[in-house]
């Protein structure tokens, strides 16, 4: 009860007695209301209990920016009249006895700011679930009363669990992402401890000195000009000073 209380403070639900010159003789026992945002649409099924007092007629309130609007009596289609929200069904031809089943379905768009509802008999038992949350559960509602329940919240609700996917989506690319660098970094260690082992890094200085050497005889020898030269011996002469301070390593 405590957390249905919160719920309804939180949306701003208001619920006003507004006296109405609509009314007729029946009675809802039972009143039932799902709202769902489905497919940026508002889907809302209504399911009324109606005690009445031998009527031909009875009359529904249904807000002005429903569409697609089906109503049934006892399972069996009917169809309406409508004058502005009052949707009057024809009992003729109907078996009834002192109680009715009503369904009502239809959709409000998704630009729909509230979900409003004037009661125009008696309503002994309303429950109200947004999302399968209940708003209102239990409610006595006198002829004339009026709710009015926010659906911006709703919208909130569909943004925020598609940003919670984008972040969880973002989350498990970054651990993929990690564990991949992780791996590549413990094989390039391990390839690089087999590169430099002491005998290739003995074999590689050896053969860099060799080349110098041929290096320094070509030169001499005016075989290749002084600014390929000084290239050449800077190049490998810092290789070498990199190997023999790897040899030095592996030995202390």
């Amino acid at each position: 009860m405590k957390s249905n209380t919160s719920i309804i403070l939180l949306m701003g639900l208001f619920i006003f007695a507004i006296p109405t010159v609509i009314g007729e003789g029946s009675t809802a026992v039972s009143h039932d209301i799902n709202i769902s945002l489905n497919d940026s649409i508002y889907n809302v099924y209504e399911i009324v209990l109606l005690k009445i007092d031998n009527l031909e007629n009875i009359t529904c309130w249904i807000p002005g920016d429903a569409e697609n609007v089906f109503i049934s009596i006892n399972d069996q289609e009917i169809s309406y009249t409508t004058n502005g929200n009052i949707y009057l069904l024809n009992l003729s031809g109907f078996n009834i006895s002192d109680k009715i089943h009503m369904s009502i379905s239809y959709i409000l768009p998704y630009t729909s700011e509230s979900f409003n509802k004037e009661f125009i008999r008696p309503t002994e038992n309303l429950s109200v679930k947004l999302d399968d949350v209940y708003i209102i559960k239990n409610g006595f509602f006198s002829n004339g009363s009026n709710i009015h329940i926010p659906l911006s919240h709703l919208e909130t609700a569909a943004i925020s669990w598609y940003v919670v996917s984008l972040l969880l989506l973002l989350f498990v690319l970054i651990v993929v992402v990690i564990v991949y660098a992780l791996h590549r970094q413990k094989l390039s260690s391990v390839k690089d401890r087999a590169w430099k082992s002491q005998d290739v890094l003995e074999t590689e200085k050896d053969l860099l000195f060799n080349l110098l050497k041929e290096i320094e005889k070509r030169y001499r020898s005016r075989k290749i000009s002084d600014e390929t030269y000084n290239k050449l011996k800077s190049y490998y002469k810092q290789r070498t000073v990199e190997i023999m301070k790897d040899l030095e390593d592996m030995n202390s």
